[in-house]
């Protein structure tokens, strides 16, 4: 079988972070079938329309589409318009020697890859992994060209339970299947033990401080500034171990973090750690021992599903697909999104728990990821679905 992937992101020797997931889905499903992977990115003066570059052993095609820095959805919507009449003519080539179109993310990818389907009649699979739909999309979604996605859309996958009945809700005719990625349990494994001295636990946050200026949450959309000020108010509890508290993920360490520590009195038991690496995530995860998910909006985290593989506690906001990650005391803890009081007290609970009772949960987060979120099926699971749409 052959797949054309359409894909908002994809990494190359450039920016081998950039759309990591996306590859490791090719290079999974590559065992099974053909892949031919399209790229969108804006196009600015100087870009070409349509490149080509190799990553890993696979050629990427890299396509642009028109954008303009403006809040006015109409001139969104005209130049993405303007952008399916292109990919239309460019992609031609690539949609022929295809049987099946994979987008990723229903927004951009999956509007551009609906309208190759009703152009030359190929099947299409979109996948939803969250701010799509809950923030992308409904921005451009009430003009014609970018609505009738759905009518040339198959299937639609999602990253999530919460997500397929989310997407279920809204488009009530389509039909939809839940996939979840997960992680590598071989890669993101460690030893189920406390991991600092024994009065003292490694709390880690990966989400950052990125603007997210299109939401009304700013810098706090991944919660960080929510974390903090719950951890302001927990290290002054008289609780049976003290924390440490490491920050990482993009922008966080910047002088807008840096003046919340100090104006939260908070410097001395933070650490900032900045944006890391993909290969260098597992040997984080394997010096913590809680990983926190604080964030007001998500699909299904894979930091979550990396730290249940990893033998972490987990304490995260009860949003999204993040309660499938985490059963509420018993391999960590829930708490609504944006209360920082309540989170304080889902760590103080926390740092009470004695070496028993960590590690039992420890050993039930690694359980949870061997049951339900092993990577190696998730590459078989996307055959299956492409040979259901395809027969």
């Amino acid at each position: 079988m052959r797949v054309l992937y359409i894909v908002n992101g994809f990494p190359s020797p450039e920016n081998s972070n950039h759309g990591i997931f996306n590859f490791r889905a090719v290079k999974g499903t590559s065992e099974y079938v053909c892949p031919t992977i399209v790229k969108l990115r804006y196009w600015k003066p100087g870009r070409k329309i349509k490149s080509t570059y190799e990553y890993n052993g696979f050629v990427v095609t890299s396509f642009c589409v028109f954008n303009f820095p403006t809040n006015i959805k109409l001139i969104k919507a005209l130049l993405l318009l303007i952008s399916l009449w292109v990919a239309k003519m460019k992609l031609k080539k690539e949609v022929d020697n295809c049987d099946l179109i994979h987008s990723v993310g229903i927004d951009l990818a999956s509007v551009i890859a609906a309208s190759l389907s009703e152009k030359y009649e190929k099947k299409h699979i979109a996948q939803c992994i969250g701010t799509d739909l809950t923030f992308n999309l409904p921005l451009i979604e009430k003009y014609p060209w970018v609505r009738k996605w759905s009518k040339f859309t198959n299937m639609v996958l999602c990253n999530s339970s919460y997500l397929q009945k989310e997407v279920r809700n809204k488009y009530v005719d389509i039909q939809t299947a839940v996939a979840y990625r997960g992680a590598n349990l071989t890669v993101f494994n460690s030893e189920c033990s406390i991991s600092s001295q024994s009065n003292k636990l490694t709390f880690l946050y990966l989400g950052g401080f990125a603007d997210r200026s299109s939401t009304s949450y700013g810098r706090d959309f991944k919660g960080g500034v929510t974390l903090l000020k719950a951890w302001r108010d927990a290290i002054k509890l008289n609780s049976l171990r003290d924390g440490v508290l490491l920050l990482s993920g993009p922008e966080s360490n910047t002088e807008f973090v840096n003046s919340l520590l100090d104006d939260y009195d908070i410097i001395n038991s933070v650490t900032t750690i900045g944006p890391v690496l993909p290969d260098k995530v597992p040997e984080l995860m394997r010096r913590a021992d809680v990983i926190i998910i604080p964030s007001h909006s998500e699909g299904l985290p894979n930091v979550g599903v990396e730290a249940l593989a990893s033998h972490n506690v987990v304490i995260g906001s009860s949003v999204g697909g993040i309660p499938e990650v985490i059963i509420d005391g018993n391999n960590g803890f829930l708490f609504r999104a944006g209360d920082y009081k309540q989170l304080c007290f889902q760590i103080e609970k926390t740092l009470n728990l004695n070496d028993k009772e960590l590690l039992d949960k420890k050993n039930l987060s690694r359980r949870r990821a061997e049951q339900f979120f092993d990577s190696k099926n998730y590459a078989s699971s996307l055959v299956k679905l492409y040979n259901e749409i395809t027969t």
